[in-house]
């Protein structure tokens, strides 16, 4: 995954050889601060300037699945230390 200055997350999968582009989300309206992936590998979370943390299903790149609630809408407010 890549996040960008512009609120843009990009989610990438790796191949034998290189990557390939998978997903693209316009996740923040403000500067992406911080991304952390969990240790199973099946969620990412993103935390903007504006204090809104976002949490995305990587293993349905967002979508509904049908055994787990997708998480793509999930916003919430956080404090950020500066």
């Amino acid at each position: 995954m890549t996040a960008s200055i512009d609120g843009h997350v990009k989610l990438w999968k790796k191949q034998d050889q290189g990557i390939e582009f998978v997903k693209h989300y316009r996740a923040h309206p403000s500067t992406i601060v911080g991304i952390s992936a969990s240790s199973d590998g099946q969620l990412f979370a993103s935390v903007a300037e504006d204090g809104t943390a976002k949490v995305f299903d990587i293993l349905n790149y967002g979508k509904h699945h049908p055994h787990r609630r997708a998480l793509s809408t999930l916003t919430e407010r956080v404090p950020i230390q500066t």
